[in-house]
């Protein structure tokens, strides 16, 4: 085996060859990295599991979305707790349809006579909002009726769509409320 002498100019050229290389492939490495660990925490964001389909939207969830999701649940329903303390004869569907806290095509499940509080037996004082979930342009929060007398109610599900800056309510879901509003003496 014959083995070729180097001069300390090629020896010095293909050192620096070997280094550029490898620093090239630090690099690609990294930038695979970023690129594969990015689009890794979008996707499984979006697959976490929640009570809404996942919104195509990036996730933009901050502390500011989850206050204004709560305070804006918490202005709708004073709004139609003091409609209903004016004695108005405006219905549950027309104060969806035209007081501007509802998308247009808000959705309850199940459909209920009072798609509001998921029922009419006792109009609370106020409400408690906790729970927000903010994923994109979608949130969730739970709603208690807050009820003079210390009597508890269980909470329901509010689903929010942010429309023009706004925080609207999609949807209700009273499936767990009614189960367990059923077990309520003042409820029967």
């Amino acid at each position: 085996m014959k083995t070729k002498n180097l001069s300390k100019n090629q020896k010095g050229f293909a050192v620096f060859e070997i280094l550029f290389f490898v620093l090239l492939a630090i690099i690609l490495v990294g930038a695979a990295y970023y690129v594969g660990k990015h689009s890794h925490s979008s996707s499984s964001a979006s697959n976490k599991p929640t009570s809404k389909t996942a919104s195509s939207s990036p996730i933009t969830s901050t502390a500011n979305d989850s206050s204004q999701v709560i305070s804006e649940t918490q202005a709708t329903y004073a709004a139609y707790i003091n409609l209903v303390d004016s004695n108005s004869t405006e219905t549950d569907s027309q104060f969806i349809k035209t007081s501007g806290y509802y998308t247009s095509n808000y959705t309850e499940t199940p459909t209920t006579q009072y798609p509001i509080f998921c029922d009419q037996n006792v109009i609370p004082a106020s409400v408690s909002v906790t729970n927000p979930v903010v994923t994109g342009d979608t949130a969730s929060v739970d709603v208690t009726k807050v009820i003079p007398g210390g009597t508890t109610w269980p909470s329901f599900t509010i689903n929010l769509k942010k429309v023009n800056g706004k925080w609207l309510i999609s949807g209700i879901d009273c499936t767990s409320y009614l189960q367990k509003a059923a077990s309520i003496p003042q409820y029967q």
